[in-house]
């Protein structure tokens, strides 16, 4: 099963460049936001495991792009990777719930440090018409605005 379409109509292409600039940066603050919230992730996030969820989560991040970009659906093993997760989380006794929360805790970061690379590189400045509904970042940080 794929997810949705994805849409370029409110991202530039220059938007785009200026996120895949900064996917590091981005999985950086996605690992120490989930570290910070969620105490359970620390000891995982910092052992040998840590490497590997740190690579899945720059894959996702340049799969969201790439798809955003092409107009097209994720790819179908990114649910497999999503159902690989689950069960690693059954195997180590932590809740789905848990991993559910720590996923929220990730996205609202990636969005947060998107749109703060956004901001600082001048693209999709809050106010500017120009930007307004086409291109900017601003629109998708609703959370923290």
């Amino acid at each position: 099963m794929t997810g949705p379409r994805s849409s370029n109509d409110e991202f530039s292409p220059e938007v785009i460049g200026t996120i895949r600039g900064a996917v590091g940066p981005l999985v950086d603050a996605v690992m120490s936001a989930v570290r910070s919230e969620h105490p359970v992730y620390a000891d995982v996030l910092g052992g040998p495991e840590g490497t590997g969820i740190r690579f899945g989560i720059e894959q996702a991040v340049r799969a969201f792009l790439d798809s955003i970009e092409g107009g097209r659906r994720l790819p179908g093993e990114t649910a497999e990777v999503w159902r690989r997760l689950g069960e690693a989380e059954f195997q180590a006794g932590r809740s789905l719930e848990a991993l559910r929360a720590a996923f929220r805790t990730g996205t609202r970061a990636a969005w947060r440090g998107a749109a703060g690379r956004c901001h600082r590189t001048g693209q999709g400045k809050r106010g500017d018409p120009r930007r307004r509904g086409r291109g900017g970042c601003a629109r998708r940080n609703r959370r923290d605005a």
